[in-house]
């Protein structure tokens, strides 16, 4: 993850969202895990056009981005098992949480009895398929919610 462009992924989420809107899509969602998840929470802030976003455990960076000034309803999941100290580790998901809530961001913040990467089904160790199809059942009422 030290090696991406960060600001060239999110132009590259801007650029997705202009080509999505030129072609008659109305409403558009961003789910992404890990370092999409991070990069879902960025794209809350810097691109124009989201109506929502699913941001499954990652944080970015405060250089990236300030997830208290998302303009996007947001649904967030974390594991509570998580380990990754600083991204998506509990304290890490505590004070994203505290942001969202001081800066008014309409959010939803689920925790889950899972380790880092748990909707991963290619990652036998971390994947937790109980907590990983919650998941997807509660990105798509979310999704349902904001995108129709």
């Amino acid at each position: 993850m030290s090696d991406l462009d960060w600001f060239g992924a999110v132009q590259d989420i801007q650029a997705a969202v202009d080509y999505l809107k030129a072609n008659g899509v109305q409403k558009i969602g961003c789910v992404g895990f890990c370092m999409g998840g991070a990069l879902t929470i960025a794209a809350s802030v810097l691109v124009d056009g989201l109506s929502a976003a699913a941001p499954f455990y990652g944080i970015p960076s405060p250089q990236l981005a300030d997830p208290g000034k998302a303009r996007t309803p947001m649904q967030c999941h974390f594991g509570t098992k998580d380990n990754l100290k600083n991204f998506s580790d509990p304290e890490a998901q505590n004070a994203l949480e505290k942001t969202l809530k001081e800066n008014n961001v309409v959010f939803e913040f689920h925790r889950y009895e899972a380790d880092h990467a748990f909707a991963n089904d290619l990652n036998p160790e971390k994947y937790n398929s109980e907590c990983a199809k919650l998941a997807h059942e509660r990105t798509l009422t979310f999704f349902d919610k904001y995108l129709n």
